[in-house]
């Protein structure tokens, strides 16, 4: 594992089903997905001001993710990784285009339901 890393956790996303709705020809963003994405960015900016992140132009980013959910439901990991990805863009890379989404494992935490997120550049 690389030094120059970002450590962070954030609330697990919310499924792309409960992000969008569509109005006319446009998805908009639901008020659940808006949350998550201020939040999430917010975390992530305090955890790569800690580590002294720098975005690299033209670096792919590694991002390590580990989700620990509330309940035994079953869940799609992937399917959260659209919202998780544009709300770390300005922040851990200028694109995500650039960033490289690698589920490591998930898990079930009853009283802390969180992803865990380890960044690096590749």
């Amino acid at each position: 594992m690389p030094k120059n890393r970002v450590t962070f956790s954030i609330p697990v996303p919310p499924s792309e089903n409960h992000c969008f709705f569509t109005a006319g020809h446009r998805r908009i963003l639901t008020k659940e997905a808006k949350e998550f994405m201020t939040e999430a960015a917010l975390k992530a900016k305090i955890a790569s001001k800690k580590a002294n992140w720098k975005i690299v132009n033209g670096r792919k980013v590694v991002l390590l993710l580990y989700f620990y959910f509330p309940n035994r439901r079953k869940k799609d990991t992937h399917n959260t990784l659209k919202v998780l990805m544009d709300s770390l863009e300005g922040i851990l890379y200028e694109d995500d285009y650039w960033a490289l989404p690698r589920i490591m494992d998930f898990g079930i935490d009853k009283d802390n339901p969180r992803l865990e997120v380890v960044a690096y550049l590749k």
